[in-house]
């Protein structure tokens, strides 16, 4: 990801294929450099992912692996649609939580009555 005003790269992003609890899932990966947090580039990067899944690709669904500590994450998730599935403990010993949205059902937000942990 670069800005369009200076070309300064401020980050990476894609659809990674992932297995998750033994199912083959896509992912939607970004990581924004620290002096890019805070400036709503998660949010359009996160809703041109999705939308590239979704409406270009025909991908039924998309996963969001947060670390729940990540409230940020986790808003950002929620503002594109996805909804709490699940707990994933496999992944990291704090136990990252994992977010599917399927673009099938009516979306709820990802933090709707959800303990964080915090």
């Amino acid at each position: 990801m670069v800005l369009r005003s200076d070309g300064t790269v401020v980050g990476h992003c894609g659809l990674l294929e992932k297995e998750i609890d033994g199912a083959r899932e896509i992912e939607r990966v970004y990581v924004l450099a620290k002096a890019a947090w805070g400036r709503g580039y998660a949010t359009e990067i996160g809703a041109a992912l999705r939308d590239e899944a979704f409406h270009r690709l025909s991908i039924p669904k998309l996963a969001a692996i947060i670390d729940p500590e990540n409230l940020a994450s986790a808003a950002v998730a929620g503002r594109l649609g996805f909804t709490y599935a699940r707990d994933l403990d496999r992944l990291d010993p704090f136990g990252i939580r994992c977010a599917i949205g399927n673009r099938q059902k009516p979306f709820q937000p990802l933090l709707a009555g959800k303990d964080l942990r915090v």
